[in-house]
């Protein structure tokens, strides 16, 4: 009987300590209430970004069919993920993610009188993976015709031009893509001219 005694104090003390150094890393009972539930939503907040679904391309094309306030609300909803969609590697790489977001870009700026808005989604573009792609589709060929994307071209030069007119101090992210542009129709010009001659 005594070795079932010493049995059960043992097992007593080595299990106290546990319990007590768990409930150590725990916020005391006479915490105030506000403070716990502010804790919480801290940690329901992060675990939400943790695991927010990935982002996809038709998040994009369903927008395309959409009138141009509609698609401002969406961009800026959370949920969107704005951020995540401009430097995203395929917003880098591939063209029709690139060509989509251009597209949408295109139709919120006919949204002139909700200025302040729009300057919400232009102040995320600057210094974004989907600049670099539009810098480097601009000068590749449209693989069916052989072209230059001469739609492209101009939809992210009207794009371009109400992102200056309303963030101006924007403008260096800009300035390669023009150069590019330039470039581009200088040589298509000489070369129209040689044809002739």
């Amino acid at each position: 009987q005594s070795s079932n005694v010493n049995n059960y104090n043992t097992h007593t003390t080595t299990s106290t300590p546990t319990y007590s150094n768990t409930r150590s890393f725990q916020r005391p009972y006479s915490a105030a209430s506000n403070s716990t539930n502010t804790n919480a939503a801290t940690e329901n907040s992060s675990t939400k970004q943790q695991y927010s679904p990935p982002i996809q391309f038709e998040t994009l094309t369903k927008l395309h069919s959409k009138n141009p306030s509609e698609i401002l609300d969406e961009m800026l909803h959370a949920d969107f993920q704005l951020q995540r969609f401009l430097n995203d590697n395929r917003m880098r790489r591939r063209y029709d993610w690139i060509n989509s977001m251009t597209i949408l870009l295109e139709k919120i700026t006919q949204c002139i009188e909700l200025r302040e808005r729009i300057v919400m989604i232009f102040g995320q573009i600057s210094k974004s993976r989907y600049l670099e792609g539009v810098y480097d589709e601009i000068g590749e060929p449209d693989l069916r015709t052989n072209q230059l994307r001469f739609t492209f071209i101009q939809s992210f030069l009207k794009v371009s031009n109400i992102f200056l007119s309303m963030i101006p101090h924007s403008a260096g992210g800009l300035t390669k893509i023009f150069e590019r542009i330039e470039l581009l129709f200088t040589k298509i010009e000489i070369k129209s001219s040689v044809r002739q001659a």
